[in-house]
């Protein structure tokens, strides 16, 4: 009698799936590598798109000035926060605003108050710039009288994800040249 052979033996079943286990453990990780890597830059990209809008936002708002009001020296660090004068549009009233970084919260975050001619506060609105901020400065650097005068602001952003925490800096500058 002659057996026909019409199947796979155990030890070729066992073998092949030695080769699918060994097989779908590389999958698995290079996904899982894949996934982190992919993360790591949207997280990094979305730190990014915070910081220039906040840094635009305060050239936005610098672009306003009419003078920063503190007592500034040649390049001298003035703490964690900015104020200013904005260009008078009506006499009768002063418009400043004021970008603070509040340290309990770490937060940036922007004043506008409009105070009339008798010096009594008319409003006062505060929004929000940006979150998770670590550090926030400011320098001036006192140029020529009425020619220009120079800001600049250091920002140091973190991002806290599941298993790490992304620190990225800006910094710019604005040029005050209507400083009066």
């Amino acid at each position: 009698m002659e057996f026909k052979k019409k199947g796979f033996t155990l030890v070729e079943i066992l073998v092949v799936i030695a080769i699918l286990g060994i097989l779908s453990v590389f999958i698995l990780t290079t996904f899982k590598l894949f996934s982190k890597t992919s993360e790591i830059y949207y997280e990094k990209s979305l730190i990014i798109s915070k910081g220039n809008s906040t840094i635009d936002y305060i050239i936005e708002k610098l672009d306003r000035t009419e003078k920063c009001l503190s007592k500034f020296k040649e390049f001298t660090y003035t703490g964690n926060f900015l104020i200013f004068k904005l260009v008078e549009e009506d006499s009768y009233y002063d418009e400043y605003g004021i970008i603070y970084f509040d340290i309990i919260k770490q937060e940036l975050n922007y004043v506008h108050i409009v105070i009339d001619d008798e010096e009594i506060e008319i409003t006062r609105t505060e929004q929000n710039i940006v979150k998770n901020v670590s550090q926030f400065k400011v320098f001036f650097n006192k140029g020529v009288p009425e020619k220009s005068n120079y800001v600049l602001f250091l920002l140091e952003l973190f991002y806290q994800g599941k298993d790490r925490v992304i620190e990225f800096g800006f910094y710019s500058g604005e040029y005050l040249r209507n400083y009066r």
